[in-house]
């Protein structure tokens, strides 16, 4: 695989979970960050769903923001599906996504834009082939820097 797995502009990595099947990695923007998000990994966008039914609690509250309102794009892969979560936080109260269904996409193309506060989940599933080793909780991505896949 030969992607830029880009994700985003100065984004915490704020955690990190992975079982046998699936990696979940949630990054924090703050309000002073960049807030563009960059498609991870090439492939095809299957589904575009934004729920507008969410909340707009602290992006960093991981248990309450989980109901934010959000944006979840799935980009099908060679590898399985990857969900990509742009979620709402306190401050913000619009999301732009740039894909539609049937697009197909290449890792650092732009995915979309988070106004102000927010966070950003990616599912993706579990390959040692593809996964940065060097990404952690506290790790800061870098969009255009920083690769999630490898």
């Amino acid at each position: 695989l030969t992607t830029k797995g880009l994700v985003g502009n100065a984004k915490k990595i704020a955690k990190i979970n992975e079982n046998k099947t699936q990696m979940y990695i949630a990054c924090f923007l703050s309000p002073l960050d960049i807030h563009y998000q960059y498609v991870p990994v090439n492939g095809k966008v299957v589904d575009v769903v934004y729920d507008r039914t969410g909340v707009f609690e602290l992006a960093f509250e991981m248990e309450k923001s989980n109901f934010n309102e959000k944006v979840i794009t799935v980009i099908e892969t060679s590898y399985g599906l990857v969900y990509v979560y742009q979620i709402a936080g306190f401050l913000t109260r619009k999301i732009s996504n740039y894909l539609t269904v049937g697009q197909q996409v290449r890792a650092g193309e732009k995915l979309g834009f988070i106004h102000l506060g927010s966070r950003v989940d990616i599912i993706i599933p579990t390959n040692n082939r593809i996964i940065n080793k060097d990404i952690c909780v506290g790790c800061k991505m870098i969009g255009g820097k920083t690769l999630l896949f490898e």
